[in-house]
């Protein structure tokens, strides 16, 4: 019975290792991942934890049969979870957020009309210039004051964002671009037929539906 425990611990183990690998290959493809948030006091509390369940190895007294079977869920998993944890919640919240904006901002120009405003939004984090030099996460990109959207002073943005919404703010975040909004870091309605040629010294770069987009100039090196 012993035998048996020992090699279900060690194959949850392997199995547990192999799950997490995988979640955090998919966390670091997404460039606005704060690695930052899984660095909590839990995380050291339990690191601190597992160092010393490994140097019980040491213990003359050590149980092997015992510290095989407990490793997992006395050690590893809740190392595991403090970490990881942590950043699925985030970045789970992160994309409603930016999923309400997007419907909240374009919903009436449909799903193109969405995915534009999200490259936007997008484009701002990644952008190094003008008023977006310290945005590079969705909450400070959502929120910027001043500077920021309209959107967010009014009740519907505070809906829960539909599974759609959910599906196109994923489409953004994974890198898909869409002309006029491809480099564009602002986007207005101007409530006439054709948009102005400038908005605030920046050219347009094309209309899609209610909204003109805007690109910096390339003097300006925002992107590199």
């Amino acid at each position: 019975g012993i035998f048996l425990n020992i090699k279900v611990g060690l194959f949850s183990m392997v199995f547990t290792v192999l799950c997490t690998a995988t979640c955090i290959v998919q966390l670091s493809n997404d460039n606005r991942t704060d690695w930052k948030i899984g660095q909590n006091t839990m995380t050291y509390m339990f690191v601190a934890w597992f160092a010393y369940y490994i140097l019980e190895i040491l213990n003359p007294n050590n149980v092997m049969e015992a510290w095989n079977i407990n490793i997992m869920p006395y050690a590893f998993i809740p190392l595991i979870c403090a970490f990881v944890i942590p950043l699925v919640i985030r970045t789970k919240k992160d994309i409603e957020l930016l999923a309400r904006l997007m419907r909240a901002e374009a919903e009436s120009d449909g799903d193109m009309g969405m995915l534009l405003v999200g490259n936007v939004c997008v484009n701002r984090i990644l952008a190094n210039c003008h008023d977006f030099k310290n945005i590079n996460t969705i909450p400070s990109m959502v929120y910027q004051s001043p500077g920021g959207f309209e959107a967010v002073q009014f009740d519907y943005f505070y809906q829960r964002a539909r599974d759609n919404e959910i599906r196109l703010a994923k489409r953004v975040i994974n890198g898909e671009r869409f002309e006029p909004a491809t480099t564009a870091l602002w986007f207005y309605d101007p409530f006439q037929p054709s948009c102005p040629a400038q908005f605030w010294g920046q050219w347009n770069s094309g209309r899609y539906g209610d909204h003109c987009f805007y690109i910096p100039l390339e003097s300006e090196h925002c992107y590199d």
